[in-house]
């Protein structure tokens, strides 16, 4: 007995919906920027309890963690851009890093070393002190305009009815 036809462009059908909307749902999940750290003494020694304060360039939006007690901070799901970054610790000069780039789908990371002062000295570090980590996780990510992701969609929704209508 041979396969009917309208069964075959059914079943067509729905395999080039799930391949254009499969990669369209992975692409959008992956939308933030990571930024980890610790906070030391010029010393060496954690400065514990200490808010560190991240601050877009782009937006204004404005993001905190306090850090542990090994001195370890992090910032998740943070909208990737420029930022400024900001420690305020009574006792040390307050620190602030600007032009700080995070980037979608990367862990990026700072050393901040506080120096022992008034906390109206600040102390001014520029965009080229801090690293991206290679991601020990298992994600593909990139930056999309809206348009282009837009336009995927469309694509899969004409795509969807063409081989419907058959």
């Amino acid at each position: 007995m041979p396969f009917p036809r309208r069964a075959f462009n059914k079943i067509a059908s729905l395999i080039l919906l799930l391949l254009f909307l499969v990669p369209v749902s992975a692409i959008a999940q992956i939308t933030e920027a990571v930024l980890r750290g610790t906070v030391t003494d010029t010393a060496g020694n954690v400065v514990v309890a200490s808010p560190v304060v991240a601050r877009s360039d782009d937006t204004g939006q404005i993001r905190t963690a306090t850090t542990d007690d090994s001195g370890a901070f992090t910032l998740a799901g943070l909208p990737s851009g420029s930022y400024t970054i900001f420690v305020r610790v009574a006792g040390f000069k307050t620190f602030e890093q600007r032009a700080l780039k995070l980037s979608v789908g990367q862990t990026t990371e700072i050393q901040i070393k506080l120096e022992v002062g008034e906390v109206q000295e600040l102390v001014e570090i520029s965009g080229g002190e801090s690293r991206t980590l290679v991601s020990t996780e298992a994600r593909l990510s990139d930056t999309f305009e809206q348009l282009a992701v837009t336009e995927l969609y469309c694509l899969s929704q004409t795509a969807s009815r063409q081989a419907t209508t058959r």
